[in-house]
C-alpha cells in the first residue's frame, strides 16, 4: 500500500462466473438466510513430496484446505467466525492428512469443511438457506451451479488449445482478466479477493 502497487492472492476460484452467480443468488434473498455452508476437497496426493514432507510445509490444510475455507469466507462476506473447531489425523511424517473444520458464526450459522490428501472426495460445496439451497459441483473450478429451484446454470469453459497441467485450468483466465482490469483502473487490490480477505483466510488456517 505504501508503494501504491497492486497485490492480490491468487485464489483463482473466486473469479469463476459460477462464484459471481452464487453471490447473486445469495444476495437476492432467494434462498433466505444462510444457515449452513458445507464444502469438502480431497485428492489422493499423499505421495507427492510437497504434500508429505514437513520441510516443504506439507499436509492437506495449506494446500487443499484453503479452498473450502475461502468458500465459507466468501459466502459469509468476510465475517469473522465466533469460534473455530478443528480435528484431524497426522501422517507418519507428521503432516495433516485429513482435517475437519467447523466455523461457528453469530445467529446460529455454521460452516463445516473437510480437506483430505489421501482420498478422492466429492469436491462439492453447498449453501443452505432457510428457503433453499445452492449446490456447486467441482467448487474449486466450477462450470455449473444448481439453484434453489433445481435449475442448473452452466458456464462452460472454452476448450484448451493445448494439453492442460491442471483440471479446468483454462479457468485461470478469469483471474488474469480481473488482474488486468484492476491494474488498468489503478487499483491496488481486487474487490473479489481483498487484502483483508487474504489475512482472514490465513488467520483461520493458522
Amino acid at each position: 500500500k505504501e508503494k501504491n502497487v497492486f497485490f492480490m492472492e491468487a485464489i483463482w476460484s473466486r473469479f469463476f462466473p459460477v462464484y459471481l452467480k452464487a453471490r447473486e443468488i445469495i444476495d437476492s434473498g432467494e434462498i433466505g438466510e444462510v444457515k449452513l455452508v458445507t464444502a469438502c476437497f480431497g485428492f489422493p496426493k499423499a505421495d507427492e513430496p510437497r504434500m508429505k514432507e514437513r520441510s516443504q510445509a506439507g499436509g492437506s490444510l495449506l494446500d487443499l484446505g484453503l479452498y473450502p475455507v475461502q468458500f465459507a469466507c466468501m459466502v459469509f462476506k468476510g465475517e469473522e467466525p465466533e469460534d473455530i473447531t478443528v480435528s484431524g489425523h497426522l501422517t507418519e511424517e507428521g503432516v495433516d492428512e485429513t482435517v475437519s473444520i467447523i466455523l461457528k458464526y453469530s445467529g446460529n450459522r455454521m460452516a463445516t469443511l473437510v480437506c483430505c490428501m489421501s482420498s478422492l472426495l466429492a469436491n462439492e460445496a453447498y449453501v443452505y438457506g432457510t428457503n433453499g439451497t445452492v449446490k456447486i459441483p467441482s467448487f474449486w473450478s466450477p462450470q455449473e451451479l444448481v439453484g434453489p429451484d433445481d435449475s442448473t446454470h452452466r458456464f462452460p469453459l472454452p476448450p484448451p488449445g493445448k494439453p492442460l497441467n491442471y483440471f479446468n485450468s483454462t479457468g485461470m483466465r478469469f483471474e488474469a482478466m480481473e488482474v488486468r482490469r484492476c491494474i488498468q483502473e489503478g487499483l491496488i487490490e481486487s474487490p473479489l479477493v481483498t487484502h483483508a480477505n487474504s489475512l482472514q483466510i490465513a488467520g483461520i488456517l493458522d
